[in-house]
């Protein structure tokens, strides 16, 4: 696959995973979240329990269901999404000793044109 094609099923992966989330009782308030030395795909609140929760989603977009999307968020990548989390934290003003906050994962899968998409989310266990 190409860069071009692979961008264009990546942002297609995004917009799904996005729509998914809303659906769930999240509202997305950013995507693409670019820091020098990290990225978030998309920031959302989840307002579905009775505490809202600031979440940090790793989309991951594959053409196929292989379990490769899920297996590519390894450590260094959840390093650099922790980094660009903390950058948006202070840059929002945001009080992560009062304000709760989740790191998760969300496979797109089967995002040939026109086609229906197989979603998998997954909260990030964080110590």
């Amino acid at each position: 696959m190409g860069g071009m094609e692979k961008q264009l099923v990546g942002k297609r992966g995004e917009q799904a995973a996005a729509l998914f989330l809303q659906q769930k009782g999240y509202e997305v308030v950013g995507m693409n979240y670019f820091v020098r030395g990290g990225e978030i795909d998309i920031i959302a609140w989840d307002l579905s329990g009775g505490e809202q929760t600031l979440c940090f989603v790793e989309v991951k977009t594959r053409k196929h269901q292989d379990g490769s999307a899920e297996r590519a968020t390894n450590y260094l990548k959840l390093k650099r999404i922790f980094r660009a989390a903390r950058f948006y934290c202070v840059r929002e003003r945001i009080d992560t000793s009062v304000t709760p906050i989740r790191f998760e994962h969300v496979s797109v899968c089967g995002a040939e044109a026109g086609g229906r998409f197989e979603i998998s989310h997954y909260i990030i266990p964080v110590d």
